[in-house]
Parts: C-alpha cells; sequence; structure tokens
C-alpha cells in the first residue's frame, strides 16, 4: 500500500475542492481486465487537473476487496474523510472502492452525513441525488455478486473435476499437468526413476534414506524446473511425502472428501501400507484418547527424544519416549511439571491495570524512535514524485521523437527501477511502526493475562502459553529447562516493582491526592517499557498474539 501527499501545481486551475485519489488492483482473476494502478492513477489526476480538484492524497494498494477489513489504504481513505482531511474521492470506477457490503456501506452512509462532498470515477458518471446513490448501491452490490458468483462457479469447476477423478491441483513430483485435457499424466523421465526408487524400498535391501541417495546421485534424478524452483535434487523431506501420500496408488484426498483418482498410481494398495510398516507409520494411527497440554514441546536431557505423556493409575506422567532405547523411563507428575510453568509465568506477571498504562508508553518508545527518520521518509516520497514526473516526461519526449526507441527504454527502465526501489522502501518504513506496536501489545497482553489463561484453559492453550515462554525445553532430573524468550526478560526483571503497583484509589477525596501521595508511581513501568520497546526495535521479530480470548472468563 502506497499513500502520497500532493499539492496543486502553478497555473492549473482553482481548486474546488480537496480530494484523494484511491488506485486499488489485486492479483486474483476478478482485476485481470483492470487498468494498471499507474494507469488509473494517471488518468484520476487527469480528470482532477480538467475538473480544477486538489489531489491532497495519492493512496495505492494491491489487496482484493471481496473481504471487508482487509485494506489499509481504503481503512486510510475513509480516516482522511472522517477527519476532514479530503472532502471527495477519485477512482477509476465504484468496485475499485468496495467489493463488499460492508465497505460499500461505508461510502453511502458518508455520502448521507454530507462528508463526502464529491465523488468521481473515470469510468463511471455518479449524481449525487438519492437516484444517484440508488445506483451506486446497485453498482457495490452487482460487484458483490460478480465476487460471490465467480467463487461458486470457481467451487463448481473444482468440484466437477474432483467428480471425474481429476486432481485440480499442481501436479505432485512425477506426474504433469496436460495443459491440453486438463489432466495429470506420468512424467516421461521421472516417474520410471521413481518406481525403481519404491521398488528398492519394498526390497528392504536399502535403508529409505539410501534410496534417496542413490536416486539423487547414481541416477541423476532432478525435480523439474518452475517459476519459483530451479530444480534439483529431490528433497528428503519431498521423498518421504511420496513415500507417505495416497495419491501415488490412485487416492485424492481433500478436505475430509476421498475420491479415486484418474491419474495413473505408481504404486498398489498394498505396496503402500508395506512401505508404511516398512516406515514405522501404520496407515491408520491409532486416534489419541487424551489431550496433555505440555507433549510436543519438551525433549528429554539425557538423550534428547521427545517428551510424552501417559495416564497411570489416575495421574498423568510426563516421561522419555526412549526412541534410543537406553533411556530411563522415570515419570514426572504433570501437577509438578506444569507447577513449573506457572511458577515461571508468575516470575514476569504485571498486574492487569498496568497493561494500558505500559502499552501507552511503549508507543510513545516507538513515535520517538521511528519519529526520527520522517525526515528520510519525506525525502523518499519527493524522490518518488520526482522519478514518476519524470517518466511521464520521457513518454513526452518520446511521443514528439526527441528519443530514440533505444534511449527511451533504457531511460524508462533505468527510472522505473528507481521506482520499485522507492517504493519497496516506503513500504517497508511504514509497516516497521505498526508490527513493532502489534508485538509490543502481544508481549503486555501475555505478561498480563498468560497465567490465569494458562489455569483456566484447556491443552491447546496450555501448550501454546507455554511455548512462547522461550525455545529449547529440556526435562532433566524433574527439572524443566528452558531458552528463555528475550522479549519477556524485562517483566521478570523488574517483576518485584511491577507486583507492587497498586491501582488508583477511586472515591471521595481521592482528586486531592498529591504526586508524592498517588499509589502508582511512574518509574518502574517506564523503565519496563523502554526495556520492552529497546528489545523489539533490536530484534524486529513477530511475537504472535495470545491463543486466548473472549472464549475464557475475563479476557474478552
Amino acid at each position: 500500500m502506497n499513500s502520497t501527499a500532493t499539492t496543486n501545481s502553478p497555473g492549473r486551475p482553482r481548486a474546488t475542492g480537496r480530494y484523494a485519489i484511491y488506485a486499488r488492483k489485486s492479483q486474483e482473476s476478478e482485476d485481470r481486465q483492470v487498468q494498471s494502478i499507474d494507469d488509473q492513477v494517471r488518468l484520476c489526476r487527469e480528470m482532477a487537473r480538467e475538473r480544477g480538484h486538489q489531489v491532497v492524497r495519492v493512496i495505492e494498494e494491491a489487496r482484493s476487496a471481496k473481504a471487508q477489513g482487509t485494506r489499509p489504504g481504503y481503512r486510510e481513505l475513509i480516516g482522511l474523510i472522517e477527519r476532514g482531511e479530503a472532502d471527495g474521492v477519485l477512482a477509476w470506477h465504484p468496485d475499485r472502492l468496495a467489493r463488499n457490503a460492508v465497505d460499500g456501506g461505508w461510502v453511502l452512509d458518508l455520502l448521507d452525513r454530507g462528508r463526502i462532498k464529491g465523488l468521481s470515477f473515470v469510468s463511471y458518471t455518479f449524481e449525487d441525488t438519492p437516484e444517484g446513490k440508488f445506483m451506486l448501491g446497485m453498482i457495490f452490490s452487482q460487484s458483490k455478486y460478480y465476487v460471490d458468483k465467480l467463487a461458486k462457479d470457481v467451487r463448481r469447476g473444482l468440484d466437477s473435476k474432483r467428480d471425474k477423478g481429476q486432481y485440480p491441483h499442481r501436479a505432485p513430483e512425477g506426474y504433469l499437468n496436460n495443459v491440453v485435457d486438463k489432466t495429470i499424466e506420468a512424467d516421461p523421465e521421472r516417474f520410471p526413476l521413481l518406481r525403481q526408487a519404491v521398488e528398492l524400498v519394498l526390497q528392504r535391501v536399502l535403508l529409505p534414506s539410501q534410496v534417496l541417495a542413490k536416486l539423487n546421485g547414481q541416477w541423476g534424478y532432478r525435480t523439474r524446473r518452475t517459476k519459483r524452483s530451479k530444480g534439483g535434487p529431490l528433497s528428503r523431506t519431498s521423498f518421504y511425502d511420496l513415500l507417505s501420500s495416497p495419491f501415488y496408488y490412485g487416492e485424492c484426498r481433500e478436505k475430509g472428501r476421498v475420491y479415486p483418482g484418474a491419474h495413473p498410481p505408481l504404486i498398489s494398495r498394498e505396496e503402500f501400507e508395506e512401505i508404511q510398516r516398512i516406515l514405522g507409520r501404520p496407515e491408520k494411527p491409532k486416534a489419541q484418547k487424551h489431550a496433555f497440554a505440555l507433549t510436543g514441546l519438551i525433549r528429554c536431557g539425557r538423550c534428547g527424544s521427545m517428551i510424552t505423556a501417559t495416564i497411570s493409575k489416575g495421574h498423568v506422567y510426563y516421561h522419555c519416549t526412549n526412541r534410543r532405547g537406553d533411556c530411563t523411563k522415570a515419570g514426572v507428575r504433570a501437577e509438578v511439571l506444569e507447577g513449573q510453568v506457572r511458577e515461571r509465568l508468575a516470575r514476569l506477571a504485571v498486574p492487569a491495570f498496568l497493561e494500558p498504562l505500559l502499552l501507552g508508553m511503549v508507543e510513545r518508545f516507538f513515535a520517538e524512535t521511528y519519529g526520527r527518520g520522517r525526515q528520510v521518509e519525506e525525502s523518499r516520497h519527493r524522490a518518488l514524485e520526482e522519478a514518476q514526473r519524470q517518466m511521464q516526461g520521457l513518454v513526452s519526449m518520446r511521443l514528439r521523437e526527441l528519443l530514440t526507441d533505444a534511449e527511451y527504454l533504457e531511460q524508462k527502465q533505468r527510472l522505473q527501477e528507481q521506482i520499485d526501489g522507492l517504493r519497496r522502501e516506503i513500504d517497508a518504513a511504514e509497516h516497521v511502526m505498526e508490527q513493532a506496536l502489534e508485538t509490543a501489545e502481544n508481549v503486555i497482553h501475555y505478561a498480563a493475562w498468560a497465567g490465569r489463561a494458562f489455569a483456566e484453559g484447556g491443552p491447546e492453550e496450555r501448550r501454546q502459553i507455554a511455548g512462547l515462554l522461550g525455545s529449547r525445553f529440556v526435562l532433566t532430573e524433574g527439572n524443566l529447562l528452558l531458552e528463555p524468550n528475550p522479549y519477556l526478560a524485562p517483566f521478570a526483571q523488574d517483576h518485584a516493582e511491577l507486583a507492587g503497583f497498586k491501582p488508583p484509589e477511586s472515591g471521595p477525596g481521592s482528586a486531592k491526592r498529591t504526586d508524592a501521595e498517588a499509589p502508582v508511581p511512574l518509574g518502574c513501568p517506564s523503565g519496563t517499557a523502554f526495556k520492552l520497546g529497546g528489545l523489539i526495535a533490536r530484534y524486529e521479530e513477530y511475537f504472535p498474539p495470545l491463543p486466548f480470548g473472549p472464549t475464557l472468563p475475563g479476557l474478552s
């Protein structure tokens, strides 16, 4: 999403209103025939010059509009109108603004409230009358109908292919997509080699890993080249996926549905089942009857195997899976192990009432930190506008035959590379602040609520909460060791001061308290906030949101 501020140039008609240009084009089939973003902006600017409109902002984004709330550029446009920073909107067509009922409703509501004083389209004439608004609403509805119908037609087409046994996706390894009759056929170069490899696995003479080495080395197997892959030796993961996929004995599975495929099978059903026994993977694994909170996270400190859990005499015990056969299986009670997790959560917990205070301080920290680069950002925007102006001038010079074809193409390529580079830099700078604040919000929310959510949540919630504590979980002699998550370090360091804070008192006379008597001093939260902000700015990583929400009591 690109957003640039613009001003009127001398000599243009007197401005009759402040307009924002909105240009959008998604990569989906719905927009294949739509003008490019650059062309949309150019045509909107020409309309603005002809009508004497002042363009105060140009917003560009490459996002689909079929789902509401997914376009930051559109939200910025609505915000400009609501704040009174723009009086009107210029766009190529109404369907650039909305392809769903909610986004279209925003435009109609702003028109009804008089917030939008002008709405102009290059390829559609809008009149601000009851009839005009009715027709605009019809166009928004028609756009939504088109999107819904397109999705339905695509689903119907995929279902039809499945009913015929056709695989409606990119052909797996060893097969090719026949672009003529839209079927899957055997790759004449790779299919025979894979068949020989499978036969070697079935003979049990070589391990599957040794068969893969022979396939890539002695037989020179190479995957096919695609737009995203240059081709190369078959990876271990791909080979084991091949040996474990029902597709290769002629069965297609998708979204819980199983249907026979029309493609030639690489192996028989019996051979597939035998391969699963060789790999130690029965075709139909036993369903897990119990869910445990900490399985899949912890390794044994002695042998490195994963820690699993079992129920014995009514109690849950965590113990080593003993994959190597030489490790003790002495178990640790679930209450003990989960108690250690609760202790770690308690050592970094902050009072819930401090959550908004800490978040506000972190926001100010980032505003100051990233605000210093505003001059650089403005310089990039000016450079982008200048490069775009030069590009327009280049076209004019070619039309007047002041440049040869070779000169024009050379200078156009240079300018386009410069424009693309500046846009990437601007996009990256805009996303840094947004992601940093999102990370800070997630970390602070975790420190405020994770302990309670771990106590009240189910096994899956508790597993995810424990996993965010750190990495490299190891169980040694009944003790849980881990590498702490660096983002949580400030809360652990300042825990004593944070835990001692008390919420401000309310009631008669509370407003008369002096700063010295106030029950919530500001020193420690500020220090914690700056430590957290510094970590996020330095690591530039993303802390995922918590796996709980309003479904747990008190966490909405």
